[in-house]
């Protein structure tokens, strides 16, 4: 039974009607795709921003510590180095970590506070790095023996490694969805 001309353009309009659909569903869905993998891609990129300022931050801190401590035993300046550079890096790592964490409201307030522990400690190793070079090493002690510098750094450690949790949980979450 042969197909007549109107029944062959009917089904040749249906199959390519059919097909076109098929062709946007395809180019619809990948589109879809590039942007959702964008998205996740920027909230991978936006996780190892924040862990790196963290980690970079709280590095940063325990140098200045630890020069500090290192001098305050030895009395030798050369333990100041990790200090003074240390001291460099602090406001650029303060700043990065700020400025990654400004779209989060709920981060402002322990931000706010983490700075104020930070100028704390940083005034805490200044004052006992001042007394060491002026000849009174007790006084020095007696102010690191108070402990509270080691209680704001806790504090400050804290913090930070709440934000490298986060930024951790992040990454995995973001590599979790990239991947399904």
């Amino acid at each position: 039974m042969p197909i007549s001309s109107n029944a062959f353009v009917r089904a040749t309009t249906v199959l390519l009607l059919v097909g076109f659909l098929a062709l946007l569903g395809i180019v619809g869905t990948t589109i879809w795709l590039v942007e959702r993998t964008q998205v996740y891609f920027n909230e991978v990129v936006e996780a190892r921003e924040a862990r790196s300022a963290a980690t970079d931050l709280r590095s940063s801190l325990l140098d200045a510590e630890t020069g500090q401590r290192g001098y305050l035993l030895t009395g030798n300046e050369v333990y100041l180095e990790p200090y003074a550079a240390a001291l460099e890096r602090l406001p650029e790592f303060q700043e990065r970590l700020f400025s990654v964490l400004v779209p989060y409201p709920q981060a402002q307030e322990p931000l706010a506070e983490l700075n104020r522990t930070i100028d704390f400690k940083l005034n805490e190793l200044a004052r006992t790095i001042e007394l060491t070079r002026t000849g009174q090493r007790e006084q020095a002690l007696a102010i690191v023996n108070g402990n509270s510098g080691n209680e704001n750094m806790q504090k400050a450690s804290e913090f930070l490694r709440a934000v490298i949790r986060a930024a951790d949980e992040r990454l995995g979450n973001g590599v979790v969805e990239q991947r399904n």
